[in-house]
């Protein structure tokens, strides 16, 4: 019917096509997105929010994280600064860990080896 939900299966190429100013890499068991040209990491404020790398552990977790960075691109300074705020302040007890080294994906406890190790 029209409006209905349509899910495709994600790959590699798919996400390589439909974001190509991101570099798609497999690596270790987690896919990764790297944007490319010049770009400086900001870690406070509304621009906090437009990520440089983005590591997932599913290629269907990867396309949900680049379709929100495309969207957060595309909004004005403003309109980021609306969304920034609208998010809320972190709670104080929150641990900040830089993404690339949390040691479980989606803060989950570690439960030994993604591998079996």
């Amino acid at each position: 019917m029209p409006g209905d939900l349509v899910i495709l299966p994600i790959d590699a190429d798919t996400l390589r096509t439909t974001f190509p100013h991101w570099a798609i890499i497999e690596a270790e068991g987690w896919w990764l997105a790297l944007r490319r040209g010049n770009y400086q990491e900001i870690y406070a404020g509304p621009r906090s929010l437009v990520r440089h790398t983005l590591r997932a552990s599913t290629e269907a977790e990867l396309a949900e994280r680049l379709a929100l960075q495309d969207y957060l691109d595309s909004l004005s300074e403003a309109e980021l600064t609306q969304v920034y705020h609208r998010a809320g302040s972190v709670p104080a007890t929150a641990e900040a860990v830089p993404d690339g080294m949390s040691r479980s994906p989606l803060g989950r406890p570690e439960t030994g080896s993604r591998r079996g190790e």
